[in-house]
């Protein structure tokens, strides 16, 4: 199968290049700013298109690795005949195959859209890396079975999920990647007015947090949690809410209830219904 990619930018450089590391053809890239398609061509030593249509004829796969709000657009400008029997592909991790490409089934294209559930940061370096992501898969039925041979060549990990799932997925996605940044805001700006510089609290928190992250991916969340809401400390839990104020204090109070829950999973016999009143009592203050 030889792919072709439509947009230059750091996903279409990381999957051409790691593509071709696994030995599928790429025969090169499209952009409408040239330079980007040149600069990816060189990278991945594949040919630079001038015409979108040019590219579509010679591939069997094309990959349309382009913001969210393009994807529609870029596909309405597809020659409609020039894709029958072509596999068309987004990566976005939002939008359904279908909802992108109304249409394509009618003229005898497969879809499919397939994300990387990877943070790709770095176009040069970020294709030796994505050998560890994972990928979800969606679309039509030979558009699925199409890309999962591709995922099954490079020995990558994916999960095919339901159109109807996709913005549920993504949901998922960001609180896993962007929301947690948030979080971790939290945390350091909570130290530095504690009086750390924000270099020494990002020093100390690195390895609570990353053995924490990796105490939940080997072991799962139950028997990974520690802490005052787990032991049912209602003392500290007060003396943290006594910190806090506004939407901090909020944030903190969700939290809490949400692992709550967990922790009445790993103690089924303690009786938590004090700390559930104090976190009820501080969720109504607002």
């Amino acid at each position: 199968m030889k792919i072709g990619f439509v947009g230059a930018g750091k996903v279409g450089f990381t999957l051409g290049k790691y593509f071709q590391s696994k030995g599928i053809s790429v025969v090169g890239y499209f952009s409408r700013n040239i330079t980007s398609a040149k600069e990816a061509s060189s990278f991945t030593n594949t040919s630079c298109f001038e015409s979108i249509n040019d590219l579509v004829r010679n591939c069997d796969a094309l990959f349309l690795t382009v913001p969210d709000n393009n994807i529609r657009d870029v596909y309405s400008s597809l020659s409609k005949q020039a894709i029958k029997g072509k596999l068309i592909c987004h990566c976005s991790g939002v939008m359904s195959a279908k909802e992108a490409f109304d249409d394509a089934e009618d003229f005898g294209a497969m879809i499919c859209s397939v994300h990387p559930l990877f943070a790709i940061s770095d176009k040069y370096k970020s294709y030796c890396e994505i050998a560890d992501g994972f990928f979800s898969v969606e679309g039509s039925a030979f558009g699925v079975k199409l890309v999962t041979d591709i995922l099954k060549k490079c020995g990558n990990d994916f999960q095919v999920i339901d159109k109807s799932m996709k913005h549920k997925y993504h949901l998922s996605a960001t609180i896993g990647s962007n929301l947690v940044v948030g979080l971790l805001d939290f945390c350091i700006s909570t130290l530095v007015d504690c009086g750390f510089t924000r270099e020494n609290a990002l020093k100390a928190l690195t390895p609570i947090v990353t053995n924490n992250v990796k105490n939940v991916m080997e072991n799962d969340v139950v028997n990974s949690l520690t802490g005052p809401v787990e032991r049912c400390d209602t003392n500290t839990v007060t003396k943290h809410l006594n910190c806090l104020s506004g939407e901090e204090k909020e944030i903190y109070t969700l939290l809490s209830k949400r692992i709550l829950s967990i922790s009445k999973v790993k103690n089924e016999n303690r009786d938590y219904s004090e700390l559930e009143k104090l976190l009820e009592g501080a969720e109504n203050e607002k």
